[in-house]
This record gives C-alpha cells, sequence and structure tokens, in this order.
C-alpha cells in the first residue's frame, strides 16, 4: 500500500507541475494576437489544467487505496499526455532538453514505477500472514 500512496503524491506533483505548465501557456497566448492561434493556445492551456486535475483526482480518490481502474487511468492519460509533451515539444527543439522540461516525464516515470509496484503486490496477504 505504501507503493500506490508514494505514486499518488507524485502524480498529484505531476498535475501540480502541468497546472503551472497550463498557465504559462495561458500567459503566452495573451501575446498572440486576436484569432485562430491565440484561441488553440488557449485551448490548450485549458485542456493541459484539465488533465492535470483529472490526474491529481484520480490519485487522490482512486490511486490512493491502490484501486485497479485509478491504475489504468493514470498510467495510460499521464503517459500519453507526457509521451506527446516528449514527441511534439522536446525531440524537435522547441523546448531544450533540460532537467526542467524533463520534470514532467520523471515525475510520471517513477510514479509510474511506484504505481505499478503497488498495482502488483495488491492481492497479496500483508506480511506476517
Amino acid at each position: 500500500m505504501l507503493a500506490a500512496r508514494l505514486a499518488t503524491a507524485l502524480y498529484v506533483g505531476w498535475g501540480l507541475l502541468h497546472l503551472i505548465a497550463a498557465r504559462g501557456i495561458y500567459d503566452l497566448a495573451s501575446t498572440v494576437p486576436e484569432g485562430l492561434a491565440r484561441a488553440r493556445l488557449e485551448q490548450g492551456a485549458w485542456n493541459l489544467a484539465l488533465f492535470a486535475l483529472q490526474a491529481m483526482a484520480v490519485a487522490t480518490l482512486l490511486n490512493w487505496h491502490n484501486n485497479r481502474i485509478g491504475y489504468w487511468l493514470n498510467i495510460i492519460t499521464v503517459g500519453v499526455v507526457d509521451l506527446l509533451y516528449v514527441l511534439l515539444l522536446i525531440v524537435p527543439g522547441y523546448i531544450p532538453a533540460s532537467l526542467a522540461a524533463w520534470a514532467g516525464p520523471i515525475t510520471y516515470l517513477i510514479a509510474a514505477t511506484f504505481s505499478t509496484a503497488g498495482f502488483l503486490r495488491r492481492d497479496l496477504p500483508p506480511p506476517g500472514h
């Protein structure tokens, strides 16, 4: 159960990082003239904020209790969000590859590791039984 709770904390941290990123995208949108590009940046900011809130809600409501549905929701959703971030922003060089740029994907990988460890051990009896 400890592994699932550590994963929960990490997914909440991932969500907070992405709320900050969403705010940055929203602020960037205000520097773009009115039109489709600005609206798409604003939409992207809101989408990212919603993914962040979803990850935090799933973590606190489901991953904390080592729930099967919560495990798969965050493994897949957060994984896809970070994979696309890496492929669309870091790989082409739009965001320089730095520790700060990799903070989200690294947090996800550690959370997924703890979450998987908890998920695989959830049906085992507690130690000493």
